[in-house]
């Protein structure tokens, strides 16, 4: 949906907002889409400023560490998940970095 741009940035920007549960893409002209989203668990959620790294179509899913230790159901993919239907990520994926370190947080599809 297009929308007026609630976030003040410059074109080209992603801003997530966690309270509203919205996902801007900030457009020319003082507009934005807004596309609502779904974020991970309560405790493991991350805040500032990071960039777009690399984006993917079809992407690999490889739980971290933690979260194979967390549910070691997850064991069977820690050399990654294969892209498909049943892939966590979906179809596409945009990987997040913060001075050039992979942050592990993702915008992706379902």
């Amino acid at each position: 949906q297009i929308v007026d741009d609630p976030t003040g940035e410059k074109p080209g920007t992603i801003v997530v907002n966690t309270t509203d549960k919205h996902l801007y893409w900030v457009l020319e002209d003082g507009k934005a889409m807004r596309y609502g989203v779904g974020l991970g668990r309560q405790g493991y959620s991350w805040k500032g400023r990071a960039i777009v790294q690399w984006k993917r179509k079809w992407p690999t899913w490889t739980p971290p560490s933690a979260m194979i230790r967390r549910d070691p159901k997850l064991e069977k993919w820690r050399q990654g998940m294969q892209p498909g239907i049943s892939n966590p990520l979906g179809s596409r994926a945009l990987y997040i970095f913060k001075d050039g370190v992979d942050t592990l947080y993702r915008i992706h599809g379902s």
